[in-house]
């Protein structure tokens, strides 16, 4: 029997798992961890529900070491001998080939994303068994020591707490997924300068850096998505991909919202001044005109349902093109008070409806037509998606 080592690297920007070796170092004994101590905590998680029953068992074990072991000081060594915050974790008696167990670090990485400190990089240890190399250890590095996780967990739960506390209370997951979409992107910005490097800017990369410093890049949007609907009650991991428009890498939502899937991507809803929905609860077939998802995704469901997209739920899908339609579309919205207007238009019917919003004249004309309780329609700027054939009207006086 012949011991290995491999270190693998979980990189978000290439979408890739790539190796180099090095010495972790080993206690003399391996303890005992109780698998299901928090399966109450991850049993609904979406990544999770995806693994084989052996995969679940080896992923409990891995939950319930970090957790447990969060404000105990473990260290582990890189290739220098350097000593590193990190943690091993014995998986009983294991023999995981290098796919399984990537498979297995993949799941529990995008299912938690309050173990911001886990690094992207990891390391495995295990056997050669009949010429086939097995491994059944996981060395897991870490980004903060004991202190600084104790400290950045606490102010970490407290962002996530300023948000929350305002929810609605309400067995409507759709209001509560709006409100906390609308939140998120009030509260963050993208930080195009941490697209150089997650390396150097991490907190980017992570619900940390968009919930606490209030930047980040599409991972840390995803995640702090993620972990706010997960403190909600609401099923919903991260899917990574990339922009059909320039096959950069990219991550969103997969959410399920009043008992069924959609996407919902929250980087690109945010403009510079005002929440945008042309990708708030899509189908698949909507995701695909933007969307590419990564073919190493082990989550395949397919999203069919419109009941809760927001064009739909708020009556401002537009599927003939008729100015009566938009025009009452647009007076049932003022008359609620909105000062904003978010209109979807089905194929084919987008172009008609730029060129009627592109005459604004014409539009307020038609719209107080309909408005009767002597509210005028307001100016507006008109922000357009093509590619999702979506418009928006932002009220400017």
């Amino acid at each position: 029997m012949k011991t290995l080592r491999f270190v693998a690297l979980v990189c978000v920007t290439a979408l890739m798992f790539s190796g180099c070796l090095w010495q972790p170092t080993i206690p003399s004994t391996a303890p005992t961890v109780d698998g299901d101590k928090y399966l109450a905590v991850f049993e609904d998680y979406l990544q999770y529900q995806q693994l084989t029953a052996v995969e679940k068992s080896y992923y409990g074990i891995i939950y319930t070491s970090v957790y447990d072991q969060m404000d105990t000081e473990t260290w582990i060594e890189d290739e220098s001998g350097t000593s590193l915050p990190g943690l091993r974790i014995p998986l009983g008696n294991a023999n995981l080939s290098m796919p399984e167990i990537a498979r297995l670090f993949e799941a529990f990485y995008l299912d938690n994303p309050n173990f911001f400190f886990i690094d992207r990089t990891y390391s495995l240890e295990g056997r050669e068994v009949s010429d086939a190399q097995v491994y059944d250890t996981l060395i897991l590095r870490y980004t903060m020591d004991a202190a600084q996780r104790a400290v950045a967990a606490k102010t970490f739960e407290q962002a996530a707490q300023n948000i929350l506390k305002d929810c609605p209370v309400t067995d409507d997951d759709y209001l509560v997924e709006l409100y906390l979409h609308d939140a998120l992107l009030a509260h963050c910005t993208y930080d195009q300068t941490a697209t150089e490097s997650a390396t150097r800017y991490p907190n980017a990369y992570s619900a940390y850096g968009a919930l606490v410093e209030g930047k980040a890049v599409c991972e840390g949007y995803a995640k702090a998505m993620q972990w706010l609907l997960i403190s909600s009650s609401i099923p919903t991991t991260v899917i990574r991909g990339y922009s059909k428009e320039n096959q950069t890498a990219h991550m969103w939502n997969l959410v399920e919202i009043n008992g069924e899937h959609y996407y919902l991507d929250p980087t690109w809803n945010d403009h510079d001044k005002h929440p945008q929905y042309a990708y708030f609860n899509i189908t698949s077939t909507d995701l695909q005109r933007t969307h590419t998802i990564d073919s190493a995704t082990t989550i395949t469901i397919d999203c069919t349902a419109e009941t809760d997209n927001y064009y739909h739920r708020n009556s401002t899908y537009i599927s003939v093109y008729e100015r009566d339609t938009i025009a009452e579309a647009i007076a049932a919205q003022i008359q609620q008070g909105a000062t904003a207007m978010h209109l979807r238009f089905a194929d084919g019917k987008f172009e008609n409806g730029l060129l009627f919003l592109k005459n604004a004249t014409l539009t307020k004309k038609m719209v107080n037509a309909r408005l009767t309780d002597g509210t005028q329609m307001w100016s507006y700027e008109l922000q357009t998606n093509a590619a999702q054939n979506t418009l928006s009207l932002f009220r400017t006086n």
